[in-house]
C-alpha cells in the first residue's frame, strides 16, 4: 500500500496500490461515524492527539482550515505521512503500525470519506432531495469498498450523472454496475480501474464511446476512422487511407476510456438508445463478451489495417446485437474467428460479400459460431 504524502495537504483522496493491508477496526476510525459533522470533529481529535493542533481547539471545526494554511504543520504532517508510507510498505496488518502512524492512516481516510460527503452534497441545478439521497446511497456504497475492500460495487438504479474522484482508489474492484444512470458519457475515473473484470453501463444515456485521445480533431481524421470502418479493401480506399494518413501525419492514437482496463473481460452497453457507432472505439484486447443489444448502432467496428484505431478484440467470444435495428448486415470476414453473434433474424450475414447458408456457418473456414436468440417484448428502437 503507498500512501500519497500530499493528499491529506490537498484534501485529495491517498492513492493506494495493489498491496492489501489487512483492515483492524479500532474505536473511533473513520468507520464508526456517519455525518460530515462527526467526521470532521474526528480529524480535529486526531490533529490533537498527533500534536499538531492545541486541545483548546478540539471543537473549533475552523482549525482545519487554519492548519492548512500553516507551512510549519504541513511540513510536520508531511514527515508523518512519509514515515506512514514507508511502513505500510512493511507491514501486513494495520495493527503493526504506531500509534502515530495509525492516527495519520485515520486521519487521511476521514479526508476521503469528508470528500465523498462533499460530492453527495455538492448541489447542482436540477438537484431534487432524491437526486442528493442517491448520490449520498452511492458515496456510502463507494466508501464500503475503499473501507472493506470489497470488490463488487453496485451503484445501479441511482440515476446518477458523475462520479467522485474517489473511484480511482478502487485499484483491486472486479465487479462495477452503473447500470440505470443517465451517464451520457463513461466517466473519467473508470480508466483508474485497471483491475475491472465486468463492466455494466446498461440503460444509461450514453450517446458515442469516446474518439481515441490522440486522434487529431478533424475531418480527414474522421474521414479516416469512417473508411476503417465501412471500406472492404478496395483499390480506391486502399488508396485513399494512405493518402489521409500521410497528410495526419501518421499520428493516430490508440488510447481510450476502455483500453485502460486491461482485465476487462464482459462489457455490457445495452439499452443505450442513442448510442449509435462503436466505429471509433478501441476496446480492451481481451474483452470476451459485449452487450450492444437494444441500442442505435448501425455496424460494427472492423479492424483492416494494423496500425489503425482496433475493431472488435481478436478474442471476443460473443457479441449481442439483438435489438439492434440498423444493423441490416455483417461481413463475417471482418469478425474475430470463433465468435458467437447472438441476434434476432434481423440482421443479413455474408461472406465476401454473398449470403452466407447458416446451416453450414460452423463448417466455415472462420470457424465463427451465430446463435439466433428471440426475446419476446424488445422495445423498438427508433
Amino acid at each position: 500500500m503507498t500512501v500519497n504524502s500530499t493528499s491529506a495537504l490537498t484534501m485529495s483522496p491517498v492513492s493506494i496500490s495493489s498491496k492489501e493491508i489487512t483492515p483492524q477496526s479500532k474505536e473511533g476510525t473513520p468507520t464508526d461515524v456517519s455525518s460530515k459533522d462527526e467526521i470532521t470533529q474526528k480529524r480535529l481529535d486526531y490533529l490533537v492527539k498527533l500534536g499538531l493542533i492545541p486541545e483548546e481547539d478540539r471543537s473549533n471545526a475552523q482549525a482545519i482550515r487554519h492548519f492548512f494554511r500553516d507551512p510549519d504543520s504541513l511540513t510536520k504532517m508531511t514527515e508523518m505521512q512519509q514515515k506512514l508510507s514507508e511502513a505500510l510498505d512493511k507491514v501486513s496488518t494495520l495493527s503493526e503500525l504506531s500509534e502515530q502512524e495509525q492516527l495519520i492512516y485515520d486521519f487521511q481516510r476521514s479526508g476521503i470519506r469528508l470528500s465523498l460527503y462533499s460530492w453527495a452534497e455538492k448541489p447542482e441545478d436540477t438537484d431534487s432531495d432524491i437526486a442528493v439521497e442517491n448520490r449520498k446511497k452511492a458515496a456510502e456504497e463507494i466508501w464500503q469498498c475503499i473501507d472493506k475492500g470489497y470488490r463488487t460495487l453496485n451503484l445501479s438504479g441511482l440515476n446518477l450523472n458523475s462520479l467522485p474522484q474517489q473511484m480511482g482508489l478502487l485499484v483491486n474492484l472486479k465487479e462495477l454496475n452503473m447500470s440505470g444512470n443517465q451517464f451520457d458519457t463513461i466517466p473519467a475515473d473508470i480508466t483508474k480501474l485497471t483491475n475491472l473484470t465486468s463492466l455494466d453501463l446498461s440503460n444509461n444515456n450514453l450517446g458515442a464511446l469516446p474518439i481515441p485521445s490522440t486522434l487529431p480533431s478533424s475531418p480527414e481524421a474522421y474521414e479516416l476512422v469512417a473508411l476503417q470502418n465501412a471500406s472492404t479493401g478496395t483499390e480506391h480506399d486502399v488508396a485513399r487511407i494512405e493518402e489521409l494518413k500521410q497528410q495526419l501525419g501518421n499520428i493516430l492514437g490508440t488510447e481510450h476510456t476502455l483500453s485502460s482496463l486491461a482485465a476487462l473481460k464482459e462489457l455490457n452497453l445495452s439499452g443505450n438508445r442513442a448510442l449509435g457507432s462503436l466505429g471509433y472505439s478501441v476496446f480492451p484486447a481481451g474483452l470476451e463478451k459485449l452487450d450492444v443489444s437494444n441500442t442505435g448502432i448501425t455496424r460494427l467496428p472492423v479492424s483492416l489495417f494494423q496500425d489503425f484505431p482496433k475493431g472488435l478484440p481478436e478474442g471476443l467470444k460473443e457479441i449481442n446485437i439483438i435489438g439492434c435495428k440498423k444493423i441490416k448486415e455483417i461481413e463475417l470476414t471482418l469478425m474475430p474467428k470463433n465468435l458467437t453473434i447472438i441476434h434476432d433474424g434481423n440482421t443479413r450475414f455474408l461472406v465476401n460479400g454473398e449470403e452466407f447458408n447458416s446451416e453450414e456457418f460452423s463448417e466455415n473456414e472462420w470457424n465463427i459460431k451465430m446463435q439466433k436468440k428471440v426475446v419476446s417484448d424488445i422495445p423498438e428502437y427508433i
